[in-house]
Parts: structure tokens; sequence; C-alpha cells
């Protein structure tokens, strides 16, 4: 984490600016989250890719999913906006209603579902690939939505986009 990253929050506070954070959860300590919840911050954005630990952790290529979790006990305890990051990859893209309902147990406020870009590690690794189209990740989602509306929001971002052809 940057070093002034406090000022920069309170900064942007100052001008009215929405401020979030992105983060994969694990390097998060209970004073930060601290400092968090007095600022007041917009959204924290926290990466889980699975229901269970096994999932998560080999997207993620650690033992990380446990303390994420505790993390994000924690950021609930200190009342601060949270939204849940899932990538949909080859190894969660048939529980995404399992995703769904951890996070109505941890009583996150928004799940968003994002879709693998192949980039970076993910570019020539065909395994990870979800063997669903995302046509058919769309239409789940939005099942899930609706099932799920009064308990979370569910949302999502980077789908591709459709190519049509004249």
């Amino acid at each position: 984490l940057m070093k002034n990253i406090f000022r920069i929050l309170k900064y942007l506070k100052r001008k009215k600016e929405k401020e979030s954070i992105a983060t994969n959860g694990y390097f998060l300590k209970e004073d930060f989250i601290r400092n968090l919840s007095k600022i007041k911050i917009n959204l924290l954005h926290v990466s889980l890719d699975g229901h269970r630990a096994e999932i998560h952790n080999s997207l993620r290529g650690g033992k990380f999913f446990g303390k994420v979790v505790k993390n994000i006990k924690i950021i609930k305890k200190y009342e601060i906006p949270l939204r849940i990051g899932c990538i949909i990859w080859r190894k969660n893209e048939n529980f995404l209603e399992e995703m769904v309902k951890l996070c109505i147990k941890l009583k996150i406020e928004e799940l968003r579902f994002s879709w693998l870009i192949k980039v970076g590690r993910f570019k020539n690794n065909p395994k990870l690939y979800p063997k669903i189209g995302w046509l058919t990740i769309i239409k789940k989602i939005k099942e899930l939505q609706k099932k799920y509306r009064n308990k979370i929001e569910i949302t999502f971002h980077r789908m591709p986009k459709l190519k049509y052809s004249a």
C-alpha cells in the first residue's frame, strides 16, 4: 500500500471526490482498516475469486483465502462500504450462486463479477478460461440478481462486448 494513502484520501474528501480502494485484501491490517473507517471512504473493493479456499487460492497463486475472509469480517466490523470482486474463470464458473451465498453470509453490500481478461499471466493460459460462454454467464448473473435482489446487489463488469456482423 502507498505510504501516503491517507493523505491522498483526505485530500479527495476535502475536494468532495468519491474515493475508493481496490485490494486483494490479504495485506490489510486492522489499524489500516480502522483508519479507513475514520476517513469514511466511499468504497473498498476486495478480490475474492471463489467461495472455497481451493478455488480462490488456485487463481491467486497462494494460500490467501482464509486471511482475505478474516479481513473482510474486520472491514464489516468497521462498517466500511464493501464490494467483493470475483473474476469468472474455469474453476468458479459453475459456482456463481455459491459465491453469492458466501457474500450474503458475510453481509456484503455488492458482489461484482468480472470476466477473466486474457492479459499478464492469464494471457497464454487457456486452462483458466471459462468453458461456459459469456452470454450464458450473463444470463445466470441476471437470474441471480433477480433471485437475491433483496439480499445483495449483484453487478458485472468487463464482460466482452458484442460483435455484430453486417
